[in-house]
């Protein structure tokens, strides 16, 4: 009857051990759970503001008006839009969804599809960048039309919608 309660202790232990691992392994469902931050989800994320914010850049330097400096901060802007477009393929390369993430698996479900859509973005932005760097500003226009228009292609087709 001694060894009964040290046997009992031992199963403790072990049930609590078992308990702890499986509750520490993170796999993809619970990493959207806990809010796990893959490094490969964030370099995406990094990827995506960074267009967003040339992107912003763009239509407050089309408020300023036509002019050397408004062009020149479009034309910069929309280069730094055609360079970080040009790496989104790479990006999503990987099929990772572990992480908090809006992107979809219709990613690499269409891969050929979000591909095009990158370089269709890639191409109107660097069109925008030739226009501000011509100081044509009908073309800047058209081209943010454009522009925004790719965004818009990939965020409806591959981004899920924002939890309210």
């Amino acid at each position: 009857m001694e060894n009964a309660g040290m046997w009992k202790k031992l199963a403790l232990v072990v049930l609590a051990i078992g308990f702890v691992s499986g509750c520490t392994r993170i796999n993809d469902d619970l990493g959207q759970v806990f809010s796990y931050k893959h490094p490969k989800i964030e370099a995406r994320k990094k990827l995506m503001r960074s267009i967003s914010g040339s992107f912003k850049s763009i239509k407050i330097a089309t408020e300023a008006g036509g002019g050397i400096g408004p062009m020149r901060k479009i034309m910069w802007a929309a280069q730094d839009i055609t360079k970080a477009a040009r790496k989104i393929k790479g990006g999503f390369k990987h099929r990772t969804m572990a992480g908090v993430t809006r992107a979809t698996s219709k990613i690499w479900d269409n891969w050929g599809g979000f591909t095009r859509n990158a370089t269709n973005l890639a191409t109107s932005a660097e069109i925008l960048a030739l226009a501000a760097d011509g100081g044509d500003m009908t073309g800047v226009k058209n081209g943010i039309k454009t522009v925004g228009a790719n965004c818009g292609k990939c965020h409806k087709a591959f981004r899920a919608k924002k939890k309210k």
